[in-house]
């Protein structure tokens, strides 16, 4: 399933003359290494970054610390300004962002998941029940990915 949604993704990026690059927080390097997998996506795939802490995340994609101190990292602005933080941090014009929360003892672990395709930023929410740490990054991921493509294809 995987290699047929990164194969749509490069064929698209390929017709657009787009490219792409990741930053990732609660799937750590997950998505990067989905997309490496597949032959000729150093046509289009730039390169990521993964973020865990806030100085990072505000050092390097330069999102808005207060907010982002208060909502302890995981917003759907803190995902949206982590795309657009990455957009600038390697020169591209569409991008992955992922923040959330992968195991929670009393709640369940979700994300918010954004894309920044040009001049539009996309953001959901997704939660992913009944998981362990490990499914939920696999899920997420996989996701985000779905995500790119149908934001690809508005």
């Amino acid at each position: 399933m995987i290699e047929k949604i990164i194969t749509e993704i490069k064929e698209s990026f390929l017709n657009n003359n787009a490219k792409l690059a990741v930053a990732e927080s609660l799937t750590c390097g997950n998505i990067q290494k989905m997309i490496g997998q597949t032959s000729g996506v150093s046509s289009f795939f730039v390169g990521g970054i993964t973020t865990y802490s806030l100085a990072a995340k505000c050092n390097l994609l330069q999102i808005d610390k207060e907010h982002a101190k208060s909502v302890n990292c995981v917003s759907e602005l803190v995902a949206k300004q982590m795309a657009i933080g990455t957009c600038r941090l390697f020169e591209v014009n569409v991008s992955i962002a992922t923040t959330g929360y992968a195991e929670l003892a009393e709640k369940i672990p979700f994300a918010y998941i954004a894309v920044k395709v040009n001049n539009l930023v996309f953001a959901k929410r997704v939660i992913a029940p009944n998981m362990n740490r490990v499914e939920v990054q696999q899920y997420i991921s996989v996701t985000a990915l779905s995500y790119l493509l149908e934001c690809l294809n508005m």
